[in-house]
């Protein structure tokens, strides 16, 4: 596991303080200038994965992404099925065939029902889902998932069209949903976000189907925070934070297939 050694200097002395590296399994960079990123970055978090809710923050999260600390995930959020195009549905999945190189995940996607209006606004998201879904299983590609209010439908539609590598960010279920999902071999991620079934679901499933993310902005955070959510992990678990750490970025590294080099930065006190 690469760590980050940051050059301390006192007197005479160098000093080096090590942190284990961290990764931030979902969060939306586009919301951000720069220095996001940079923060993160000198915080140790080495590996984040941006992802896209519509055409704009799509393309955006393209040009952020530098293949080294920054991955793309592109997709379209269940928020805007009800009022996008045919044609724009279409013109995204065109930007994924093309950077599928570079893609990581195909993502932010999913089912939001707590924000549907009405009958025609959940089927034109099942429908969007399942397109995206068909799309992630043709190019071998990752999905990452939105749940809100709709995870039995999910874990269902999942189950239906065949879906393989799967990531529940942010996860809302139970403990027997975790259950099922880990026996499924999906990843659920986990927010700087404490509840009472969140911490069950993390007890239920093993450290192997876990990964830390932000979400970020939400609650007013960033790609930094990500240490909240593997603090709430290890204690859930009962383990040292360091052993979380290593665990949840390895986890996050392994299921969005990203290898990065360990790196070195040095700076002053």
């Amino acid at each position: 596991m690469a760590v980050i050694a940051k050059q301390m200097t006192s007197g005479d002395e160098s000093k080096y303080k090590t942190l284990v590296e961290l990764a931030d399994a979902h969060c939306h960079l586009y919301a951000f200038d720069g220095s996001a990123t940079a923060d993160a970055i000198a915080k140790g978090v080495a590996t984040m994965i941006s992802n896209g809710v519509d055409t704009k923050s799509n393309l955006k999260t393209l040009e952020i992404s530098d293949g080294r600390h920054v991955f793309p995930a592109l997709g379209i959020h269940p928020d805007y099925a009800e009022n996008i195009s045919d044609d724009e549905i279409e013109y995204n999945i065109r930007l994924i065939r093309e950077n599928k190189n570079i893609v990581k995940s195909i993502g932010e996607i999913g089912l939001d029902f707590a924000h549907a209006h009405g009958v025609n606004s959940i089927e034109k998201q099942m429908a969007l889902f399942e397109t995206f879904i068909d799309l992630s299983n043709e190019l071998n590609l990752p999905i990452s998932v939105h749940s809100r209010n709709a995870m039995p439908q999910v874990l269902h539609i999942l189950n239906e069209k065949g879906a393989n590598a799967v990531h529940l960010h942010f996860f809302e279920g139970s403990a027997d949903d975790a259950i099922e999902a880990a026996r499924r071999g999906y990843m659920m991620s986990i927010p700087p976000l404490k509840s009472g079934s969140r911490i069950s679901a993390i007890k239920a499933v093993p450290i192997g189907n876990l990964m830390a993310e932000t979400d970020s902005p939400t609650a007013n955070s960033t790609p930094s925070d990500v240490d909240k959510a593997v603090n709430i992990i290890a204690d859930a678990k009962g383990i040292r934070y360091e052993d979380a750490a290593r665990a949840l970025t390895e986890n996050t590294k392994r299921f969005f297939n990203i290898s990065t080099a360990k790196f070195m930065r040095n700076a002053g006190p």
